[in-house]
Order: C-alpha cells, then structure tokens, then sequence
C-alpha cells in the first residue's frame, strides 16, 4: 500500500526547492534576460513558511546570467566560455538572492559543489555538516554547481540531478522541482494528460519525457525523472511543478497544487550504497563468471575467484563497475585491491592466494557492504 502523499507532504520539515533556469529567465528581442519576477514570490513564500521549515535552494541560472551580460544568444559550447559565464552569472545571481532575502532578514549561503568533490566520501560528509550547520543558524543555503572549474567528464550533468543528490545528503523530505510547465504530460499539446503520481520510473515513461528546447537550460523532462529515480530511491518524494505560478510553494504545501508527484520507493538504498550507485564514477571494469552473478544476486561479496578478467586503471579503494560475460552491468563498488593485485588473484580461490602472495589481506575483492546492485 503506497503512503498517502499528502501526510508525506503535510510532514515534511527538510524541503529542497530546485530552481531552473527556465524561471530565472526570460527571452527578449532574442536574447535571455535576467528577471526575479518569478522569484520574488518563491523567496516570500519560503520565508513565510521557514520558521517551521528548513528549506535549501538548488538554483540554475549562473551561465544563463552570465549570457544575459554578455548579450549572447546561446549557450556556448567552448568549455571555457561556457565557464566564463558562469563566472560573471553567479556573482549576479547570489546577488539577486541575497537581495530579496535580505528584504526578510534572512541570511542566504552560497554553496557550489562538484561532482568530484562529494565523490569522495569526507568531502561528502563535510557538506553534510555544513549544510546542518546552516539550518541551526536559519540561513538558506543557495546551492549551484561550480561551472567555474568542473569539466564535462565530471560534472552532474544538470541541476535536476543535484537537487535530488542535495536531498539525498541532508535526508529531506520533499524535494521540489520548479519548471516552466506544470508536471509530466503523456501529451504536452494536452492539458488534461497530466500525470498526477507515479510510484516507479520505467521505459514507457521516460519515452514519454520530453527533452529541453530553451537555449538557456541544460534539462529537460528525462533529466527531472533521473533526479526522481535518486530521490525515490533515498525514500525522498519529489514533485515537478510549475515555477511560472505566482502561488506555488503555498500550493504544494496547503496540498491544493497541479502537478506530478512522485512516491519513495517501498524499498530503499541504505545512505552508503546510495552514495556509490549514484556519485560515484567507476574506474575500472571487473568481468565475472555466471556463477559469481548468481552470488551477487544472493546479496554476498564478491570473491577473486569469480572474477575471468580486469581493466581500466584503478587503486584500492576506488571505484568498478562489475560485469558479466555478456558485458551487462551488474554491480559497481569500492574495490579492495588495485588493478595489478587483481589481475594476480584473479580466479583463484582464497587458500591458493593466502600462499602466494603477502598482499593479500581481504577475502572479498568487493565486499557487500561497499557495493550495490545495477538493476
């Protein structure tokens, strides 16, 4: 039986309000120009209910800003470009923030995370702290990605996708999605093909999502139903609405609002293996034999001896990715010998190791509580 969505949103406490650019934006005689005519209701409706409530802002908008004094048209595809505009964009838009809270007395913090940066585990966990430090000062944490430094390879992607790692690290309640259309449509063209809850995310419905069309977003409806399957997940609701409605926080929180919810899943991540199936980035590959499958799908550790080969460039402690002789993904987890060692264990069982080699000194090369299953 699912949750009543209504007590999950009545209960909430910990709310992550995600920001799109699409808000922040609007197009004029050709060009993005700055604009908080959508924002100014959000911030005053956060204020009004942040006595009760913690709430963190994820917000888009430095590259589209920065566009916006640069006077160009479209996003920049040079790397270099595209981080130059953010330089200029975020400066402008913590400015925008910090002037309309301040119009309440509330302080706001900025906070640019990186892919890289929450990849490693203490990092992780000191922008947990900080975050909960934050909330016992009741100051509102307006969080963003470096665009300044990160490079493609490592790089959320989209903003959707970090909200939902936002929600994930400080364990909230409810995460929001402002966009710029009410939800998920099985048709956009109509109106009353909104889908109103979903309780799990499949192929249908993400054939179903859209892809992004302004020149200033990176998102579209499949990144926001990938920030879902990460919420879900964690046992975190999401719900996508629209942004462009003056009343929305209000909305969403007297249970009156339009949009599509989306359920926690009946059977969660433990918060661990949630931070390694969704931050972090294997750097090798592991492929293993039928009956090392079978043994993962029975929730054990991985043993040297199922494993047939190794590739890629990786230490004790990083990241792989399991595979089986079909090079279907399996599994991924922290590894607990480098490339070499493995390529030495490999096959054997663990009498013949102890033997052999003095670097031996974990029965597992994966052990079960450092690795998760792809589904």
């Amino acid at each position: 039986m699912m949750p009543n969505k209504y007590d999950l949103i009545k209960k909430s406490k910990n709310i992550v309000v995600k920001i799109g650019t699409s808000i922040l934006t609007d197009i004029i005689d050709g060009y993005p120009q700055i604009t908080d005519k959508h924002i100014k209701p959000i911030v005053e409706q956060i204020v009004k209910y942040s006595d009760a409530r913690n709430f963190t802002i994820v917000s888009s908008g430095a590259i589209g800003f920065g566009m916006s004094v640069l006077n160009l048209k479209a996003k920049p595809k040079q790397l270099a470009l595209k981080q130059a505009a953010a330089a200029i964009g975020q400066n402008k838009l913590m400015q925008m923030y910090d002037k309309l809270f301040a119009k309440y007395n509330k302080v706001v913090a900025q906070i640019l995370l990186t892919q890289t940066g929450i990849m490693h585990r203490q990092r992780y966990l000191n922008a947990v702290n900080t975050l909960n430090a934050l909330f016992k000062l009741k100051a509102i944490p307006i969080i963003n990605e470096n665009d300044t430094v990160a490079v493609e390879e490592i790089k959320f992607g989209d903003n959707d996708k970090l909200g939902a790692m936002v929600a994930t690290m400080i364990n909230a309640d409810l995460l929001i999605i402002l966009s710029n259309i009410d939800g998920l449509f099985k048709n956009l063209n109509d109106k009353n093909s909104l889908i109103e809850d979903v309780s799990a995310i499949d192929d249908e419905l993400l054939k179903i999502a859209g892809s992004a069309s302004k020149s200033t977003t990176t998102g579209g409806m499949i990144s926001k139903l990938r920030a879902a399957e990460i919420t879900m997940s964690a046992g975190i609701p999401m719900i996508i609405c629209n942004g462009y409605d003056d009343k929305i926080i209000d909305k969403v929180l007297t249970l009156s609002y339009r949009g599509t919810f989306f359920y926690p899943a009946k059977k969660t991540l433990a918060p661990r293996k949630h931070w390694i199936k969704y931050n972090l980035k294997p750097r090798g590959k592991i492929i293993i034999d039928d009956g090392a499958v079978k043994a993962l799908k029975n929730n054990k550790s991985l043993l040297p001896s199922g494993i047939v080969n190794v590739t890629g460039d990786f230490d004790a402690g990083d990241c792989v990715g399991v595979y089986n002789s079909n090079n279907e993904k399996i599994a991924k987890g922290l590894c607990n010998y480098n490339k070499f060692e493995l390529l030495q264990i490999k096959g054997l069982k663990t009498s013949e190791i102890k033997k052999k080699f003095d670097f031996y000194d974990a029965d597992e090369a994966l052990h079960i509580d450092n690795m998760v299953l792809i589904n």
